[in-house]
């Protein structure tokens, strides 16, 4: 039995359960906004633990092989309309015995879910990539503005910002999203005014272009993303997602590739999404490490077999 985690919306998951289909394997989709209210969780010390899932099949926890921690969200009780903190402890409950049912399966994670969330630590991956050997830009985390805007004139000026743990901001109207971004001098002379959250500073640095490196397992898949075709994917390819953006397959050179399985191990991840720039000089400098990064469209634009390199590491033994 293999479980994927993840939620009603998530198309990648879709990928992977039409691999696992093809080859007869045995699985369940665990959408986590289906907890506690049509999946139920026994955890019978002494006994045996179990899932039981929407048509009344009991998963033991004996019978899971793999797990793929893929995009599980919060339980979901709107339909109950609870007051606030009524509706905040039902979730905070069921979210706490899902995490300690995950610290009761010995089985394949990919990845451990406690190694996700450190993983997922800008800071932290920031120190471990430079451990390793990595290239960093020169950063900054900060919200003294004085000290800000010196290391903005120290980089002349070419100095990138982004958020150092989400990129979504939830409004009643809907949400927005964070990009990196070129800090300018009218934000500079603003920003002894602003709200003083810290965020992740770093020079700017020369792009021959972008490069995202999916790691699976011990295979290492790395794309050219020709972001600096366009204007408005200079800083961030993501903005815009624009379709016309080239994509090629990229040979990286073997250290390189060697320190992201590395990274991988030091990070207790068996599945990565790794982001670097590529200077005109051939310098490969890195940004940071996704331990759930989307992929489904690099397999789409470069051909690169990820399901099956995904399903294949879902169906080993632990």
């Amino acid at each position: 039995m293999i479980i994927i985690l993840s939620n009603r919306e998530d198309i990648t998951a879709d990928y992977v359960i039409l691999e696992l289909r093809k080859r007869k394997v045995d699985f369940f989709r665990f959408n986590t906004e289906d907890f506690p209210l049509n999946v139920k969780l026994s955890l019978n010390y002494g006994t045996t633990n179990f899932l039981q899932t929407p048509n009344n099949k009991i998963i033991p926890f004996s019978d899971i092989q793999s797990i793929w921690y893929r995009r599980p969200i919060l339980p979901d009780f709107n339909k109950f309309r609870l007051e606030k903190g009524v509706e905040d402890f039902c979730t905070k409950e069921s979210f706490a015995a899902l995490e300690g049912a995950w610290t009761l399966l010995d089985c394949n994670w990919v990845s451990n879910p406690f190694n996700i969330r450190k993983a997922e630590i800008k800071p932290f991956q920031l120190s471990v990539a430079s451990e390793i050997g990595f290239k960093i830009p020169k950063t900054l985390i900060s919200n003294d503005s004085e000290l800000i805007k010196n290391f903005y004139l120290k980089n002349n000026k070419c100095t990138i910002v982004k958020p150092i743990k989400t990129s979504v901001v939830k409004k009643v109207a809907g949400e927005d999203i964070i990009f990196t971004s070129s800090v300018q001098d009218f934000a500079i002379e603003k920003v002894s005014k602003c709200i003083p959250i810290p965020s992740i500073f770093q020079e700017r640095l020369p792009k021959k272009y972008d490069i995202r490196v999916t790691v699976i397992g011990e295979q290492v898949f790395p794309v050219e993303i020709h972001s600096q075709d366009f204007r408005d994917s200079m800083v961030d390819w993501r903005q815009g997602e624009n379709p016309k953006i080239k994509h090629l397959r990229h040979e990286l050179p073997k250290d390189i590739s060697d320190k992201c399985l590395q990274l991988n191990k030091r990070l207790g991840l068996k599945f990565s999404a790794i982001d670097f720039v590529f200077t005109p000089n051939g310098d490969y400098y890195f940004l940071e490490i996704n331990p759930n990064g989307q992929w489904a469209w690099i397999e789409e634009r470069t051909g690169y077999k990820l399901t099956e390199s995904l399903v294949d590491l879902l169906c080993l033994e632990k």
